[in-house]
């Protein structure tokens, strides 16, 4: 019966993980705008906006709990079931209740050190040097949509770097991917407003 559950997971996780290669950037930022609760605010918990030092990088609750991320539990159900599926099938430990243990810990291991990992990535470290002054006005490329009431994300190159925001607009013509626009307001927690050019 556990071996039956390793395949779903396996299957449903496989298949996640499959997708979002084939589908790329596009539903993984999706997912991470939708269901991560660190959204991270763009850069914004790491982007020093006021001339305040950014935060460290270490490991917080969010790494290692992460329960309401989807590439978390994407991971989790891949590596889960991909464990569980060898140890049983192959009849690798003593013990059904051993395997599910082992399966649950590498499938939690994997999903926690994947999320961490891609939040890592997914924003940059930028020191004091970059300013409130230094964005107003700055072009910006949207990465997810943006409209009225529908915050989104933008990449801004400045300094030398890339940084990404989320981003909002008061416009009543919504921004597409790939758009470019202007950045015209920046909120103390790093969040950017937009306009058309």
């Amino acid at each position: 019966m556990l071996l039956t559950l390793y395949l779903i997971a396996l299957a449903i996780g496989g298949t996640l993980l499959v997708a979002s290669l084939v589908l790329g950037g596009h539903a993984d930022a999706d997912a991470d705008v939708d269901a991560d609760v660190n959204v991270d605010a763009g850069a914004a918990a790491e982007v020093d906006v006021g001339g305040h030092e950014p935060h460290g990088d270490g490991l917080d609750a969010g790494d290692l709990l992460p329960v309401t991320s989807v590439r978390f539990w994407t991971f989790f159900l891949a590596f889960f079931g991909l464990t569980g599926t060898l140890l049983d099938g192959m009849h690798l430990v003593a013990t059904p209740w051993l395997t599910l243990a082992i399966a649950i810990a590498v499938g939690w291991v994997c999903g926690a050190a994947m999320h961490a990992v891609y939040r890592r990535l997914r924003t940059e470290v930028v020191d004091s040097s970059i300013t409130e002054r230094d964005l107003l006005g700055a072009s910006a490329t949207v990465l997810l949509p943006v409209a009225r009431g529908q915050t989104g994300k933008v990449r801004v190159a400045i300094a030398g770097r890339t940084v990404e925001f989320v981003a909002d607009t008061e416009d009543d013509t919504a921004f597409a991917a790939k758009e470019t626009a202007i950045i015209w307001k920046v909120e103390d927690d790093g969040r950017v407003w937009i306009a058309r050019q």
